[in-house]
């Protein structure tokens, strides 16, 4: 196991689920922007 071939394997892991990790990214984001300002507003 070469560190090139596991970083290699990471990037198309992240390549491949760009669109999930990001969905999920955002969703956190939302999820968080909401709490503060509910934590915020009280």
């Amino acid at each position: 196991m070469s560190p090139t071939f596991t970083l290699n394997k990471f990037l198309s892991f992240l390549y491949f689920n760009k669109k999930r990790i990001g969905r999920l990214l955002f969703l956190n984001f939302c999820f968080f922007k909401e709490i503060r300002f509910f934590y915020f507003s009280t």
